[in-house]
């Protein structure tokens, strides 16, 4: 998609350059229209490269998993996405958490680890 884009931008600037057109107030323009969009956005376009990081590369839980998130109580993860993650509380709510929340937040998954087993023998 980006190089069918960048393709047809190309033509279309050929284009206008061989119609005479000054297209150097074009590229003036776009590029302050583009500087504005990256300050307008740059939050949104951080938060969503951070949540793909972590969902990704970090995947602290996978859907149907036991977690806590920080000292609260223990959810049942239900959806991932991009954005936001679904959780399920243990009244049965459904429990909505944006992933830039949950990457700065402590998360315990129950689901994942070597479980301990311990073996006591009683003499009497």
């Amino acid at each position: 998609i980006v190089l069918s884009f960048a393709v047809c931008l190309v033509g279309v600037l050929v284009v206008l350059y061989n119609m005479s057109v000054d297209i150097n107030h074009l590229f003036v323009a776009a590029t302050t229209l583009l500087l504005g969009i990256s300050f307008g956005y740059s939050k949104t376009v951080t938060e969503i490269f951070d949540s793909l990081h972590m969902l990704y590369f970090v995947q602290p839980f996978d859907i149907g998993d036991q977690i806590r998130i920080n000292d609260g109580p223990i959810l049942v993860v239900e959806q991932v996405g991009v954005i936001t993650s679904k959780f399920r509380s243990p009244e049965g709510y459904d429990v909505f958490m944006r992933n830039a929340t949950l990457i700065q937040s402590k998360l315990s998954n129950f689901n994942r680890g070597k479980k301990l087993n311990i073996e006591v023998k009683v003499i009497c």
